[in-house]
């Protein structure tokens, strides 16, 4: 395929207008329901767990759609995963106003924990399912740069979303924030149920009656990913508590920045990626998000919050388009949507694990020290990654000592 060959296909741009919407709709109500809980009465480390679930219960959901996208294509669940995400909206609407609590935890509302579950698995089905499409309709050569682009639109929609999300709760309050959020996920799914899929190679007959497959090959850049993500989900969980402890009258700034920072950065990233190598993007980018954590652990203005998202956005747009085309590179061409299903499976298995284990140190070490332990998460995957690497050229190396050696 020619490397000029076009990235903005009819569905290609059908996909992003679909996830301009859905995106929107998911950092409205995300940016908000930390919030949202502590007012209920939660406390810090239910936060925390409730997040954790949140992106657990989309890495349950991720293999058996990476596969079922793999025999049957992406449509379906695009518009499946954004229709939950109504749902689930309307779900946490209705929560203040139906008084049933959960038997083994009287503190938490019956309907919550069902909106989660919604939120969750729509989450889940929704980002396999495009970034699957992305990878069947992306064209070899220029797989980095449509990463980009996509991550961009995203971004775009995340930083106008989550600037305004406790702007909107503060004016109108959830229920018009919900329902907004709600109507787009709407939108997104009708748009996806117009969407030709990508063409898919065939596959081999033995494989199709799996339902769930781990992609061993993926397995490195997943868990720097993953390492990745921990950091990320302190931040998600937390950074909206920690600017209303601190003062920070719209603490959404922080993603706002995180944001805008990926939209100017993410498709240079890619196109370094594509030209230069992989390794480029990612091991700067992993140094950019510890560094823009430690900065959040120190954060008590407006400004410095703005500042360690700016810093964070620009390592996750360095490190994560070059990533996801790692994992397309390595994977069996048959097999790009269990490959992606297993990239984001261990993200949000990261997400979860940073979340909840926040969640347990904030009581204990504060704010600042939850986000100092999040930010040395980066850096652990950096290191495993540098070994991988450095590990994989002594190996090369190795062989073409011995094909050159005398016999």
């Amino acid at each position: 395929m020619s490397s000029r060959a076009p990235v903005f296909s009819r569905g290609f741009i059908l996909l992003c207008g679909a996830t301009i919407l859905w995106s929107s709709a998911h950092y409205l109500v995300l940016t908000a329901i930390p919030v949202f809980l502590t007012r209920m009465g939660l406390a810090a480390g239910f936060v925390g767990a409730f997040v954790g679930a949140f992106a657990i219960l989309a890495l349950t959901v991720r293999f058996p759609v990476g596969i079922a996208v793999d025999r049957l294509g992406s449509r379906a669940f695009g518009a499946a995963g954004a229709g939950l995400l109504a749902v689930a909206c309307l779900l946490y609407a209705l929560v203040p106003s139906v008084p049933a609590r959960l038997p083994f935890a009287t503190a938490v509302p019956l309907l919550l924990p069902i909106a989660g579950i919604a939120h969750g698995v729509g989450f889940g089905t929704y980002g396999t399912s495009a970034s699957s499409f992305v990878a069947y309709a992306a064209p070899v050569a220029r797989r980095g740069e449509a990463v980009g682009y996509y991550g961009v639109l995203l971004n775009v929609a995340k930083a106008a979303a989550a600037g305004v999300s406790l702007l909107i709760v503060a004016a109108w309050g959830f229920s018009v924030l919900l329902g907004m959020a709600a109507v787009m996920a709407g939108l997104a799914a009708i748009l996806w149920s117009t969407l030709a899929d990508a063409p898919r190679p065939a596959r081999a007959s033995s494989s199709t009656s799996q339902r769930f497959r781990f992609e061993s090959k993926v397995l490195v850049p997943s868990l720097v990913g993953a390492a990745m993500a921990a950091g990320a989900g302190v931040a998600l969980a937390f950074v909206p508590l920690v600017g209303l402890e601190r003062g920070v009258a719209n603490p959404g700034i922080y993603f706002t920045a995180v944001a805008f920072a990926s939209i100017l950065f993410r498709i240079v990233a890619g196109r370094v990626a594509d030209s230069y190598g992989r390794s480029v993007s990612i091991v700067p980018g992993m140094l950019f998000v510890s560094a823009g954590l430690m900065l959040v652990a120190h954060a008590s203005s407006t400004e410095m919050l703005a500042l360690a998202g700016a810093v964070c956005g620009i390592g996750l747009a360095s490190a994560d388009p070059a990533l996801q085309a790692l994992v397309m590179d390595v994977a069996e061409p048959d097999r790009r949507g269990s490959a992606m299903a297993t990239y984001y499976a261990l993200v949000d298995l990261g997400v979860s694990a940073g979340s909840a284990a926040a969640g347990q140190l904030v009581p204990v070490w504060g704010y600042g020290g939850a986000f100092t332990a999040g930010s040395c998460a980066p850096l652990v995957g950096l290191g495993g990654f540098v070994g991988y690497t450095s590990l994989g050229r002594f190996r090369r190396s190795r062989r073409k000592a011995g094909a050159d050696g005398p016999s």
